[in-house]
């Protein structure tokens, strides 16, 4: 299966996904609605040079 990765225990979280549908599975995802959740929605061609550029 899947690792599980705890990432709802992390001090800031960034999720870059498409759009907030849920996926395949049907269940929304609960990271969404936490308070340090940042998301960005997009194509990951065009937002992870964008994340890229800001970092660097």
């Amino acid at each position: 299966g899947m690792p599980i990765l705890e990432v709802d225990k992390s001090r800031h979280i960034i999720v870059c996904n498409l759009d907030e549908k849920p996926g395949y599975s049907g269940v929304e995802n609960s990271l969404y609605s936490m308070e340090n959740v940042t998301t960005i929605w997009g194509n990951a061609s065009e937002t992870v040079p964008i994340i890229t550029r800001a970092c660097n």
